[in-house]
């Protein structure tokens, strides 16, 4: 078999366990058992390792040795961690675009935007449907910097992310997904630098503060002062935590520029 037929074989494979996991069909901390995911895509065990090994790589396995892989288990630190890395790399791509001297045609973050529009005008709204355009919306304002590095950085974080975002509860929280992506479309239009970096800090705070409150909420409950009390503190530790990142943040991933 020619190396391009076992890269597809593994990417599909992947493909299929990632599904599986998205779908719940395979549960936090389960064990992925390479002769059953074998049996069913038609395949030996050696393409389902290399699949496996994708899997690890975007953080949604995690190998221990001697006992195999096991679908990752999300706490509310990973959550903290994740979107704090993300919003630096976000707002760092926000300001690289704006810092053109012309902004770069902004037509497919608008599409993106128009489709989010076009699937919250049905009720049955696929959450997976949205989570995936919501992704891809960040993904292409990432891309339009022009910084590979800070790509690749956002795109280590994707696949857990895009996990976080159908796992999560709705909160009819939707609408202002939408909201929020055409107010930073018009800001980075208008080149607007601040008032973007500030709507895109809030949009990521927002979904950042409901998933931490979830998981603390499924680990012993959590009271609505409680609740409170805890998003004022994220935000506190975010501004903090960001302000520390983006010192060391900048000089890696500019220097791609």
């Amino acid at each position: 078999m020619s190396e391009i037929k076992i890269d597809l074989m593994t990417k599909r494979i992947a493909s299929h366990i990632r599904n599986q996991i998205f779908t719940n069909e395979l549960r936090e901390g389960e064990k992925v058992v390479e002769h059953k995911i074998a049996s069913q895509v038609g395949t030996s065990r050696g393409p389902v390792r290399e699949a496996l090994t994708i899997l690890e790589n975007q953080g949604l396995i995690i190998r221990i040795p001697r006992r195999g892989a096991f679908v990752v288990k999300i706490n509310e630190q990973d959550v903290s961690e994740i979107y704090t890395l993300r919003l630096a790399v976000e707002q760092l791509a926000v300001k690289m675009i704006t810092d053109r001297e012309n902004v770069p045609p902004l037509t497919r973050l608008q599409t993106i935007c128009d489709d989010i529009d076009q699937l919250l005008s049905d009720d049955t709204a696929n959450k997976i449907a949205l989570a995936e355009l919501d992704m891809k919306f960040h993904h292409e304002l990432v891309f339009l910097s022009g910084n590979a590095r800070a790509l690749s950085v956002w795109e280590n974080l994707a696949m857990v992310s895009f996990l976080l975002s159908i796992r999560g509860r709705s909160h009819g929280n939707e609408r202002n997904i939408e909201i929020d992506h055409q107010k930073l479309i018009d800001l980075l239009n208008s080149k607007k630098t601040d008032e973007a970096v500030q709507i895109l800090t809030h949009h990521l705070g927002t979904t950042r503060k409901i998933l931490v409150n979830e998981f603390l909420e499924k680990k012993g409950g959590l009271s609505e002062q409680e609740g409170l009390t805890r998003e004022f503190q994220d935000t506190l530790n975010l501004s903090s935590e960001l302000e520390e990142f983006n010192s060391s943040a900048r000089s890696v991933l500019n220097g791609s520029r």
